[in-house]
């Protein structure tokens, strides 16, 4: 059974004067859930959680609770509805004793029953006992300590018993031992089938207690994954820029002063990191980074870069130094070091508030790009295998259908047959979309590949959503088409065809994270010859900064173990083996790719109007209505 969805926001733009801190943000909250909420600073997570918590209003898009629109929200009226916020700046009264903090908002009749104060103490005491806090409640705050004050501030929200319950970076003003105890409190909350959104910047918290993490970068979503399937390094790199924030007194002519987060991750981090001066000397490094290098006299303010790569036997050091010096964001993927081995080194500069550049921090891995072509193709090798297993199954499922069909047809023609007409249509719909979704598995899955043909473009997108029908029905996607009557053809593989169209209507829809439209379109061009086809979703966006690389082999945007990096590398293979273009366009809210490709004319045994596609048809069972209204195609893109 799905868990409910209590919170549900839908493209929040949210700006402070000029300053966009969201920019078109989408994030579901389910019950019985830890959503963790990760990225760089000023990248809107506070933003996002002060919306949530009714703190700040909503600007502009849409805000759901247990599926009913909130027009307003303040911090009275989210505390009236279930949403409670316990904010990173701490929001007590330090005059008042630590009872009355806890009173707060929690007994606020006039007249107050001794047994719901009573309640509301035992509540209290329950909470801060398994926080392993023994407070006396009469203590004026000012006298006990900020863990104290941050611990007292979350029993009054908690006290509360809010559905919801948002946390914007607390855990920093807890000691190791009882951060155990408020993960273990905030576990039994969810277990109660309460939903927690979890704003930290620490990868590990994550990893410990998450069940999902949407990362933000400048204002924008990048991301929403299960913590099961994600891959630390490729988070880290997604959701952290490591600008260093300069505090007042700092003094930027002297080593480069991190904000106390960056140190604290750069020294956790599953990868070799270097933090470099602006004279290029080693600042510092973190343990993953000794355990790589192996430089017993490497001493932090002394050692230059030139000597560091120098010991590691880097090669291209010269250019790599260059880029340095230069203070520019640049990527290495293979580079030989002593060894026979090959590492990804990447570098970023290190900014102030003024976006002065005052060093700069190294990403060293050590990875053989082999392996990742060996990882690639014993993937490739499963797939295979398991291509050839549903080959055989779907053979196996046909038989018994064609048996079905012919009962069907006695049955039809039997006596009384006429007043069960509709049960029989409806038993026969269902069993020739089986077949349908059937006929699709086995050409999609056949390991040999089909000789050059004539295939129709429009067919074999239905087939292609027939094939992802389960994961659009998941998340209610709507999807509508603009397609001819009659089918347009081009030369080519079908299987690689099929898998081209396959990988980019998978990606459109891992862009939306519920609901939402993917909308397929072919439009032909007689005078140059040539069939767009476009399919566009209504996802959160590829961020400005990724775009020129997401064509490049072993380039991601997604953070799960599983993923190669290799799905648009595949499609760029594919259309480039036809003789074809593939370009895109994106924004918040809207992502389009553009295939072109050489159309064919029909095969003689084709006429006009021969097929029975309707110019703006929903396909397979996604919970669309069918009766949207036609949609324009998208916008054609600028290499026509």
């Amino acid at each position: 059974m799905k868990p409910q969805l209590l919170l549900r926001l839908r493209g929040l733009a949210h700006s402070y004067g000029e300053n966009a801190a969201l920019r078109g943000v989408d994030l579901d909250l389910y019950a019985g859930e830890i959503h963790a909420l990760i990225g760089d600073h000023k990248s809107g997570k506070s933003t996002l959680a002060h919306v949530a918590g009714g703190v700040e209003p909503v600007q502009t898009g849409s805000y759901e609770l247990r599926g009913a629109t909130l027009e307003r929200l303040t911090p009275r009226h989210a505390r009236r509805v279930g949403v409670a916020l316990v904010q990173e700046q701490l929001q007590v009264m330090p005059a008042l004793t630590a009872w009355q903090n806890m009173a707060v908002g929690n007994l606020s009749r006039l007249i107050i029953r001794r047994a719901d104060e009573q309640r509301l103490r035992a509540h209290c005491r329950d909470l801060l006992q398994r926080l392993d806090l023994d407070i006396d409640f009469q203590s004026p705050l000012h006298t006990l300590s900020e863990e104290q004050q941050q611990a007292i501030e979350l029993v009054r929200v908690m006290a509360r018993d809010p559905e919801v319950l948002i946390l914007d970076e607390i855990s920093s003003r807890f000691k190791p031992h009882r951060l155990k105890r408020l993960f273990a409190l905030l576990s039994d909350f969810k277990a109660e089938g309460k939903a927690i959104l979890f704003v930290t910047p620490d990868i590990e918290e994550i990893f410990q207690f998450a069940d999902r993490v949407t990362v933000l970068r400048d204002g924008e979503r990048i991301g929403t994954e299960r913590v099961s399937d994600l891959d630390r390094i490729r988070l880290v790199r997604m959701a952290y820029e490591f600008t260093s924030y300069l505090q007042d007194g700092d003094d930027d002519r002297g080593p480069v002063y991190l904000r106390r987060q960056n140190d604290q991750l750069i020294k956790n981090l599953p990868i070799a990191a270097v933090v470099l001066d602006a004279e290029t000397r080693v600042f510092s490094v973190n343990a993953e980074a000794e355990k790589l290098l192996q430089y017993p006299d490497l001493q932090p303010g002394k050692t230059e870069l030139g000597g560091m790569l120098q010991h590691l036997g880097v090669g291209a050091s010269e250019e790599i130094q260059e880029a340095v010096r230069r203070r520019e964001a640049r990527t290495w993927e293979s580079v030989p070091i002593a060894g026979d081995r090959k590492v990804r080194l990447a570098c970023h500069p290190i900014k102030n508030y003024e976006g002065t550049a005052l060093g700069t921090i190294l990403f060293i891995e050590d990875v053989l790009m082999d392996d990742l072509v060996k990882e690639y193709l014993a993937r490739a090798e499963q797939m295979t295998s398991i291509a050839e297993l549903a080959a055989g199954v779907a053979h196996e499922i046909n038989n018994p259908l064609g048996i079905i069909q012919n009962y069907l047809e006695l049955l039809k023609m039997s006596e009384g047959a006429d007043e069960q007409t509709g049960y029989l249509e409806r038993i026969e719909g269902e069993v020739n979309l089986i077949t349908e979704v059937v006929s699709s598995l086995l050409s999609f899955s056949r390991v040999k590949q089909l000789p050059i043909r004539h295939v129709d473009v429009g067919r074999l997108l239905e087939e292609v959503v027939l094939l992802v029908g389960h994961r659009l029905r998941d998340k209610q996607i709507t999807v509508s088409r603009y397609v001819p009557r009659h089918p347009v053809y081009v030369d080519g593989l079908e299987n690689k065809l099929k898998q081209l169209f396959v990988n980019l209507t998978a990606n459109a829809i891992e862009a939306m994270l519920h609901g939402g439209v993917l909308k397929l379109s072919v439009e032909e061009d007689h005078d140059t010859g040539q069939v767009e086809i476009s399919i566009s979703d209504t996802g959160h966006g590829i961020p400005a900064d990724l775009q020129d690389d997401i064509f490049k082999p072993f380039f991601s945007t997604k953070v799960t173990k599983t993923n190669t990096g290799l799905g648009l590398a595949v499609c760029q293979h594919i259309v480039d083996l036809h003789d074809g273009v593939i370009t895109f366009r994106s924004k918040p809210g809207e992502t389009t790719f553009n295939v072109v490709l050489p159309m064919k004319p029909a095969p003689a045994s084709d006429t006009d109007g021969a097929s029975d596609r309707a110019p703006d048809e929903t396909l397979a069972r996604s919970g669309a209505d069918p009766h949207i209204p036609p949609a324009p195609p998208p916008e054609r893109s600028a290499h026509r």
